[in-house]
């Protein structure tokens, strides 16, 4: 769930000893409070209460789009997809932009009724989008020919299930948390039906999943009440409590064996994490006087988006961004942004160092542009490309290196 939601607590005794760092506030990204955090390699995206802001230098420099119309009290969920992005917003439905944010157009035909317009969440499965809702259940959309969203709910009950918290696709399996009674629903590949499943018996208490991530064998997911693993596709589930009581907010992040979780009850939140892909839990931090809406790993830093703004703390859990680690393979990244106007970024991966070079050509064949010739070293590298007099259309970038070539395309938009 990328939104707080206030519930009635039961405050617990902690037991678990802290290794608390500084925060840091990202002062361009204030004042305002941030929902969501959506990151790929260098880039960072932050959703404030009616304004985008992204970052392509790894939270060193940072942007912001135009005001989402209408929107005043939160961008809740991110999904950059087909060279554009989808936000999901706080009562006012979803958007789609295809020039960062300088434009926005609405696309919430279709999401009608009460609570279809408070967009929890965003997942992608093949050519379809898919929204959770607080209070409307799920909807999807086409991604290739998109009109009105179309009610995907059955098998969620209305009167239980239909605030959804969150929606992810595992291995082509959508996983939804629903309802407060410990259940979760699956919506299996190829089906068109979601199935209830317990997590957690019924003890009384509130207890509905806020987040579902994918660490190596097991499906972990976050609840009001704890936090669960799974071996088997859901099927049963291993449980563990932290002491803390009952949590209104929680977000998984995953890197390889390494888990990090913020749980956020009443203007205080916890990060616990695993390096042992959830069989023992440490409590990393706790901070009070404060509430936490999202959480994500990047670039080394973990990244905070709170009711007072975006912050960060050096990632001493996973030892993510270290850039004198090997990338495992080959890699070359789609540049970001795209579609483009003045720049954009094309990032790439040596598992050994050589020449490398990357050229622009048009959609004919023709070399346009040398835009790289270089030796580079063994690690994760990026490179500027300027628009400059080049004229709007699709181009491809190829990346060569010690005999191997990729390529992609780009596009620019004047």
């Amino acid at each position: 769930m990328k939104r707080f939601y206030a519930i009635t607590l039961v405050l617990m005794i902690c037991l678990f000893g802290t290794t608390f760092g500084q925060w840091f506030k990202v002062e361009a990204v204030s004042p305002g409070s941030i929902y969501s955090i959506w990151s790929s390699g260098d880039t960072l995206l932050a959703g404030g209460d009616s304004v985008l802001f992204y970052s392509f230098d790894a939270g060193n420099n940072w942007g912001k789009s135009s005001t989402v119309p209408e929107v005043e009290f939160g961008i809740t969920a991110i999904m950059p997809v087909n060279g554009g992005m989808y936000i999901g917003t706080s009562f006012k439905g979803v958007f789609f932009t295809s020039n960062m944010g300088g434009s926005w157009d609405e696309r919430s035909s279709g999401l009608t009724g009460l609570g279809a317009k408070e967009i929890s969440d965003i997942a992608l499965r093949d050519n379809e989008i898919f929204v959770s809702t607080i209070g409307g259940g799920v909807y999807k959309n086409s991604l290739n020919n998109p009109g009105d969203w179309t009610l995907f709910s059955d098998g969620i009950p209305w009167n239980t299930g239909w605030t959804v918290y969150c929606i992810k696709n595992i291995d082509g399996d959508l996983y939804a948390g629903g309802g407060v009674n410990g259940y979760f629903y699956v919506n299996r590949k190829n089906t068109n039906i979601w199935q209830e499943m317990p997590i957690d018996g019924f003890n009384g208490e509130v207890n509905g999943v806020h987040s579902f991530e994918k660490s190596g064998n097991k499906i972990v997911a976050s609840s009001h009440q704890a936090v669960y693993t799974s071996t088997d596709n859901g099927l049963t589930w291993t449980k563990f409590t932290f002491g803390i009581g009952l949590i209104e907010n929680s977000e998984i992040s995953v890197k390889g064996n390494d888990i990090v979780i913020c749980l956020t009850k009443a203007s205080r939140y916890y990060i616990y994490y695993s390096n042992d892909n959830g069989i023992t839990w440490w409590r990393n931090d706790m901070q009070s006087g404060y509430v936490s809406y999202s959480l994500n790993l990047a670039d080394g830093k973990i990244w905070a988006g709170r009711l007072d703004g975006l912050y960060y703390k050096p990632d001493t859990i996973t030892g993510i961004g270290d850039d004198n680690k090997t990338p495992v393979s080959f890699s070359l990244s789609q540049n970001y942004p795209n579609p483009f106007n003045s720049s954009t970024i094309i990032e790439y991966a040596l598992p050994e160092e050589g020449d490398v070079t990357i050229e622009l050509y048009d959609i004919t064949g023709r070399l346009v542009k040398q835009l790289l010739k270089e030796q580079r070293t063994v690690g994760t590298h990026k490179t500027t490309v300027e628009s400059g007099d080049l004229a709007s259309g699709v181009y491809i970038y190829t990346l060569r290196a010690n005999d191997i070539k990729i390529s992609k395309k780009l596009v620019i938009l004047k």
